[in-house]
């Protein structure tokens, strides 16, 4: 198989780094970004990404709602600038917004380029990542945020923090329970264990104690990865054209399964603005279960604690 035949070519991104010919001055207001997104750039429908992105790819298609509604766009982030940048005749629009790999510490920056009347420009826009020249699955994310903020125009950016999950950055920054630390062996404190993860899990989407046991791919290896899945599915499937998962769908299902989504339409509806609120979990409040929890009644914790400062 040709490369062509494999990538579409509208996907992919020239390696031209991006140089500003003017001062770049960010805005981070964001009901002016919304502004922008939302009278500017065309609606962001299933046909538009399949003329930007490509059609098929499902496996990046995947991998990008995954960084969508897994703590991966850290959305109190965004910001717009306007600049003048090489090849480009007229000021263009840059909205970045950082994306984190998943559990990494690197973050993906990069800025998505538009035109002042908010066509998308392709060979001027990038990612930090390794297929950052290629549409990669951190660009096609936030172009699926985007879409959101079009279709909920009653949303403020408040309303949009409290639906989306909490920043990977923002759960690394917690502190570990210390059944998480110390070996648990009785089942008293197995028990225990899974009560507060469940509890933790629903006030804090995305923080898990669970850990993949799979072997660790970097980020390119990864993104070349759902790619290839792509082009063997085309294969086996005869060379036939594969249907594009539609990422509004999935939006569509993400936020009826979402509950401060479901609580805010319901208030817009009837008339009402309900108050943005989602519970969180803070530092101090994992302290105070850890100290609950060597005072309490779990020995077998306790006992372990002493045998590893003694050592």
């Amino acid at each position: 198989m040709e490369i062509d035949e494999a990538i579409n070519r509208r996907s992919y991104v020239s390696f031209d780094m991006f140089e500003a010919e003017s001062e770049v001055e960010y805005c981070t207001d964001q009901a002016t970004i919304f502004e922008f997104i939302r009278g500017r750039i065309p609606n962001i429908s299933d046909d538009l990404i399949n003329e930007l992105f490509g059609e098929g790819k499902n496996g990046v298609r995947l991998r990008s709602f995954k960084r969508f509604d897994s703590g991966c766009l850290d959305v109190a982030k965004l910001k717009m600038s306007q600049a003048k940048i090489k090849g480009v005749d007229e000021p263009v629009i840059l909205i970045e917004l950082p994306c984190t790999p998943s559990m990494k510490s690197e973050i993906y920056g990069g800025a998505l380029v538009f035109s002042r009347d908010g066509v998308y420009l392709a060979s001027k826009s990038r990612c930090d990542c390794p297929n950052g020249c290629y549409f990669c699955s951190h660009m096609l994310a936030k172009f699926v945020y985007f879409r959101l903020i079009q279709i909920r125009p009653q949303w403020t950016a408040e309303d949009f923090k409290s639906v989306m999950p909490d920043p990977i950055k923002s759960l690394q920054g917690l502190p570990i329970q210390v059944q998480y630390v110390f070996k648990q062996e009785d089942e008293q404190c197995r028990i225990a264990s899974k009560i507060v993860a469940r509890e933790l899990a629903r006030e804090v989407p995305g923080y898990s104690s669970n850990q993949s046991s799979g072997v660790d791919r970097t980020e390119d290896i990864e993104e070349a990865r759902a790619m290839l899945d792509d082009i063997e599915r085309s294969k086996l499937g005869g060379g036939k054209k594969v249907d594009s998962i539609s990422l509004s769908d999935m939006l569509d299902k993400f936020l009826a399964n979402t509950k401060e989504a479901v609580e805010l339409d319901t208030a817009s509806n009837c008339g009402r603005k309900k108050k943005s609120e989602k519970a969180k979990v803070k530092s101090q409040d994992i302290h105070a279960y850890n100290q609950e929890t060597m005072n309490g009644p779990l020995p077998r914790i306790r006992q372990q604690e002493k045998i590893f400062k003694a050592q």
